[in-house]
C-alpha cells in the first residue's frame, strides 16, 4: 500500500490466489468510490506498487509469463494512460519500485539474490545511480539533498551519502561482528539496525555531528520495524517503531525526537497494540519464554519458544527450519504458535546457513557449492536437542517449507531416523530437474542462489542432494506430510506430487509401518490461501496430522 504526499488517495493491492501477482485499487480518501487500475496487456501485475513524488502517477511492476518481475510502468492519473518505463532483460534479475522516506524520489531496484543495482525514475525516464557489481547489495533512501546507501557484501557493510553529483562521503564505517541490517532516517537522525550474533540492535546516529549517540538493547531476541505510514512526515518529532518478539504482538513504541538527546530512556510512551483485541482469545504474554541456545563455537543457534507452564527434559518439538534466499528467521509474533505450545510443545528455529541470521557470510556458506552445509547444520540442530534431552527423536517433528521443503526432503534422505514426522510445504524437491529446465519460473533468477546445473559442476553437485534423485526405498524414512497448492506459480504441484509417487514406495510406508499424506489445496498459491479463515484451516490440518502423530 501506499499513500500520496498530500494524503488524499491511496494505492493498495490484492492478492487473491497467494501466488503473488494482484490486482492494484485506488481510492480517494474523502470519496467512497474504489477505482481498479488495469493493464490491459498480458502481462500480469505484482504487488509493488508507488506513487510519484508529484501525485500525478502510480508506479508498478509487472510480471512475465514465467511470474519474474520484469517491467515498469506507470499509470497516469490525468490521461489516465499505461506507460511503460523500462524493461529488465536479463533473466536472472527482477525489479521492485519503491518511494524515498522524504517522499522526493521514485527509486527502482534491479536485483537478484546476491546484487543489485538502483535508478531514480523520474517521469518515464530512469538515472542510475549505482550500478551492479557481484556479491555487492545496495539499501538506498535520500533526505535533505543527499542519498544514503547501505552497502553490504561479503567481507563488510558500511554507509555511505552521495550527492546529487553521487560524490562520495563515508557516513559510518564496518563495524567488527556487526553487519548492518537495516537503517531508517528521520528528523536529522539515522536509526541504524546491526545484527550482531544472530541478535537486533538498534544504534542511533545524529547527523549533523556524525555521533552515535544511543545504542537500545531492548530485549534479548527482538525486531523493529519502522512502519510507513505512521512516520509519512520525515519532518515532524515523532518517530513510531513497531516492535515485536516471538511472544509478544505487535506493539507500536513513540519517540519524541526532540527529546531523543537529552533522555536517559529511550522509550518515552509505549502501548501494546492488537487488531481485533478481543478475539485474541486470553493470550497471555506471560504464559510463555523464549531463549536463544548456541549449538557450536561457528554461530549456529536455535531459538527456542515455549510455554512456562510445562516443564521437564525429552519435550514434544517441532524444529523449523528455511535456510535459503538469505532470509533471516526475523523474530515475530506468529497467532498459531501458541496454540502448539499449550499442547506441551516447544516450538524451535534452526537459524542455519543458506540464510543470512549471521550475516552475510552465513548465508554465502550456504549457497551455490556450500549448500550442502544447510542441511548439514539442521541435521545437527536435531543432533542437538536430542542429545541435550530436550526432545527425542520419537518426539521431534521436523518443519519446513518451499526452500525449506527441499530442506527437509534432503535431511531425511540423509538421516531419517531424527524424526518422528516431517511436514514439508510447497516442497521444491525436485532441484535438479527444475532448474535444468529455464522456461520455468523457478530457473534463471534462482542460478545465483542453486547455480546452474548446464555447468557440470553444478549439476553433479545438485545430484548430490537433491531429495527426488536420493530416494532410497530401503530407508526408514519417518511419517510425512506434504502439502501444495495447484495453483503454486514458484513451486508446481507436480514437484511435490511426483516426490509422492515416488516415496511411497518404500517399504517403510508400504508395510504400513509408517503414514504419508499428501494434500493438495485446489484453489491456493505459493503462499497458500490469502484469506483468513482458509489460512486457519489450512494451519488446522498440519497440527492435526502433529499431533495425531506425536
Amino acid at each position: 500500500m501506499d499513500i500520496s504526499s498530500d494524503e488524499k488517495f491511496i494505492i493498495f493491492t490484492i492478492d487473491t490466489n497467494g501466488d503473488g501477482l494482484c490486482d492494484i485499487y485506488m481510492k480517494y480518501l474523502f470519496d467512497e468510490k474504489i477505482f481498479k487500475i488495469e493493464n490491459k496487456g498480458e502481462e500480469k501485475m505484482s504487488g509493488d506498487v508507488s506513487i510519484s513524488p508529484d501525485n500525478s502517477k502510480v508506479y508498478y511492476i509487472t510480471c512475465d509469463k514465467d511470474n519474474r518481475r520484469s517491467s515498469l510502468y506507470y499509470y497516469d492519473l490525468v490521461s489516465l494512460k499505461n506507460i511503460k518505463v523500462y524493461y529488465e532483460a536479463d533473466r536472472s534479475y527482477g525489479m521492485s519500485i519503491t518511494v524515498t522516506s522524504d517522499r522526493s524520489k521514485t527509486v527502482m531496484v534491479i536485483g537478484s539474490y546476491s546484487n543489485n543495482e538502483v535508478y531514480e525514475v523520474i517521469d518515464s525516464t530512469t538515472k542510475l545511480i549505482l550500478s551492479r557489481r557481484e556479491e555487492v547489495n545496495y539499501s538506498v533512501d535520500y533526505y535533505l539533498n543527499k542519498w544514503y546507501v547501505l552497502v553490504n557484501n561479503k567481507e563488510k557493510s558500511y554507509l555511505i551519502t552521495l550527492n546529487d553529483n553521487l560524490e562520495v562521503e563515508v557516513l559510518l564505517n564496518n563495524v567488527k561482528n556487526k553487519e548492518i541490517a537495516e537503517f531508517y532516517i528521520k528528523y536529522g537522525y539515522i536509526f541504524v539496525i546491526f545484527l550482531y550474533e544472530g541478535r537486533f540492535i538498534l544504534d542511533i546516529l545524529e547527523l549533523c555531528s556524525k555521533r552515535m549517540i544511543k545504542t537500545i538493547f531492548l530485549d534479548d531476541i527482538y525486531k523493529i520495524n519502522f512502519p510507513g505510514l505512521s512516520n509519512l512526515d520525515v519532518f515532524n518529532n515523532i518517530l513510531v517503531l513497531e516492535y515485536t518478539t516471538f511472544i509478544k504482538p505487535i506493539s507500536y513504541i513513540v519517540i519524541d525526537l526532540d527529546k531523543l538527546s537529552t533522555v536517559d530512556k529511550l522509550i518515552l510512551d509505549s502501548k501494546d497494540y492488537y487488531i481485533n483485541k478481543s478475539k485474541i482469545l486470553e493470550y497471555k504474554e506471560s504464559k510463555y519464554g523464549s531463549i536463544r541456545l548456541n549449538v557450536n563455537e561457528r554461530g549456529l543457534r536455535i531459538t527456542v519458544i515455549f510455554n512456562k507452564e510445562y516443564h521437564g527434559n525429552n519435550r514434544k518439538c517441532i524444529l523449523y527450519g528455511y535456510g535459503s534466499y538469505g532470509i533471516i528467521v526475523e523474530p515475530g509474533f506468529s497467532k498459531y504458535i501458541p496454540s502448539i505450545l499449550d499442547r506441551g510443545y516447544i516450538y524451535c528455529i534452526a537459524h542455519i546457513r543458506g540464510g543470512s541470521d549471521n550475516g552475510f557470510n552465513w548465508y554465502d556458506n550456504g549457497k551455490k557449492l556450500n549448500k550442502m552445509n544447510t542441511f548439514i547444520d539442521y541435521i545437527e540442530c536435531a543432533e542437538y536437542l536430542i542429545k541435550e534431552k530436550i526432545t527425542s527423536a520419537d518426539r521431534l517433528v521436523g518443519m519446513g517449507a518451499s526452500a525449506g521443503g527441499l530442506l527437509m526432503g534432503a535431511v531425511i534422505n540423509m538421516r531419517p531416523e531424527l524424526f518422528k514426522l516431517v511436514v514439508m510445504g510447497v516442497p521444491f524437491v525436485n532441484v535438479l530437474s527444475e532448474m535444468c529446465n529455464d522456461k520455468k519460473p523457478l530457473t534463471t533468477e534462482e542460478y545465483k542462489e542453486w547455480g546452474n546445473p548446464k555447468e557440470k559442476k553444478y549439476f553433479d553437485y545438485m545430484s548430490m542432494y537433491c531429495p527426488y534423485n536420493n530416494i532410497d526405498l530401503c530407508k526408514e524414512y519417518p511419517n510425512l506430510y506434504i502439502y501444495s497448492n495447484l495453483v503454486d506459480s514458484l513451486v508446481s504441484y507436480k514437484v511435490p506430487y511426483n516426490y509422492y509417487i515416488k516415496i511411497r514406495e518404500a517399504d517403510v510406508y508400504k508395510s504400513g509401518k509408517k503414514n504419508i499424506y499428501l494434500n493438495i489445496k485446489m484453489k491456493y498459491g505459493h503462499s497458500g490461501s490469502s484469506n483468513h479463515f482458509e489460512r486457519n484451516e489450512e494451519m488446522a490440518d498440519i497440527y492435526t496430522v502433529i499431533l495425531s502423530i506425536t
